[in-house]
């Protein structure tokens, strides 16, 4: 298993170069941080929850 981090501690994107990287949940700071990996030449992948949003 490789490292966690709460978004809390996240600081930037360098570390996760060249890794898969799993974010959890798919909020503004989630996509935030699956965009700033990606950019970095990391391959994130999002996992998120289904929501039931019938009209």
């Amino acid at each position: 298993m490789g490292t966690r981090l709460h978004s809390d501690d996240y600081i930037d994107a360098a570390p996760f170069a060249g890794q898969s990287v799993l974010v959890v949940g798919m909020g503004n700071t989630g996509a935030e941080i699956a965009l700033d990996v990606a950019e970095c030449g990391a391959r994130p992948t999002l996992s998120v929850r289904k929501t039931d949003m019938r009209p």
